[in-house]
């Protein structure tokens, strides 16, 4: 059934684990001890530490550090013009900037449209994830690309129009 084994300080542990949607399972058992555990968190963090610390307290625990508190700030609107278009960030997957009314807005391809908020002329976030987009520009000082912030990783995305 696809369940992993992991043998660490002398304890044997039969477990397995699952993520979608920015929720994480574990269940987990140790034969030896006749205990078990199951770990459920509406997180995007990996939670197998816990399980795994559960079954044996030996098992160190992630140390995790607090998202950065991020702050909107005011920008010149007229900026935002040079930020719209569509930036590629893979095949498939186009993250398109347009501008309204009221603010900034971001969309990947076959999800919703948030608004993002400036932290800087060219840092903006959303509210709603942790996430954050940083606005790169070229030599000519036009807007080449973007960076993608997200989960520990910095996806650049040209942009394609």
């Amino acid at each position: 059934l696809a369940w992993h084994i992991l043998k660490t300080n002398g304890n044997e542990a039969i477990w397995h684990n699952g993520g979608t949607g920015g929720y994480h399972s574990f269940m987990g058992f140790d034969p030896a001890k006749k205990i078990g555990v199951v770990v459920l968190s509406n997180s995007q963090n990996d939670i197998d530490d816990i399980g795994r610390h559960i079954l044996d307290p030996q098992v160190q625990l992630a140390k995790l550090s607090v998202p950065k508190k991020h702050e909107e700030v005011k920008v010149d609107a007229k900026l935002f013009d040079a930020y719209v278009g569509h930036y590629e960030l893979a095949p498939g997957a186009v993250m398109e900037i347009t501008h309204k009314p009221d603010g900034l807005y971001a969309q990947l391809t076959n999800q919703p449209q948030f608004q993002i908020f400036p932290e800087s002329e060219t840092d903006f976030f959303w509210k709603i994830v942790d996430a954050q987009i940083t606005f790169e520009k070229g030599p000519d000082g036009k807007v080449k690309q973007l960076v993608l912030h997200q989960n520990g990783h910095d996806v650049p995305g040209r942009k394609v129009d």
